[in-house]
């Protein structure tokens, strides 16, 4: 693996400058790269260095451009979509909560018009906590849905600005 290493930083440093000479040497069971002989064993590697044409880098970079174009365009709609099955879920919510709370009804009565009791004495705290339980559970889907809306938001302008 260091000899990977060692060859791309050689090829990259002397494709910025001047070609230099390369020497590879075995020191102690291991090779060694070096611009100057490192050993009197040492051998002179030849390099042989690929520069491509102007219109197959212009190419290439016209590829990536529409690959992350596409990439992006995968991505607003993969967000829209979860979005929508994440607006279904709070339904579900919803509809789970009325159900849990309906339980609660045959325990309590009727005191007047407008007051309801019951003979237990911690129904109401129940009540309380099965719809906070809900609500946290319904604001953290609603949270997700708005950094969904942040991320559409941020790719559209980024795909507008692309297109102009």
């Amino acid at each position: 693996m260091r000899i990977i290493i060692m060859a791309m930083v050689l090829i990259v440093s002397s494709s910025t400058s001047a070609l230099a000479d390369v020497y590879k040497c075995k020191i102690k069971g291991e090779w060694v790269f070096s611009d100057q002989p490192c050993s009197r064993d040492a051998e002179k590697v030849e390099m042989n260095l690929y520069q491509p044409k102007a219109e197959d880098i212009d190419k290439q970079r016209r590829m990536t451009k529409r690959y992350t174009e596409d990439s992006q365009y995968d991505e607003l709609e993969a967000l829209r979509a979860k979005n929508e099955a994440l607006k279904l879920k709070i339904t579900q919510l919803e509809n789970q909560r009325e159900a849990a709370l309906k339980t609660f009804d045959d325990r309590m009565y009727a005191y007047s018009d407008t007051l309801i009791a019951t003979h237990e004495q911690d129904l109401f705290k129940q009540i309380n906590e099965v719809k906070r339980d809900y609500h946290l559970k319904i604001m953290k889907v609603q949270a997700e849905i708005q950094q969904n809306e942040a991320r559409i938001f941020s790719l559209k302008v980024t795909l507008d600005a692309q297109n102009q």
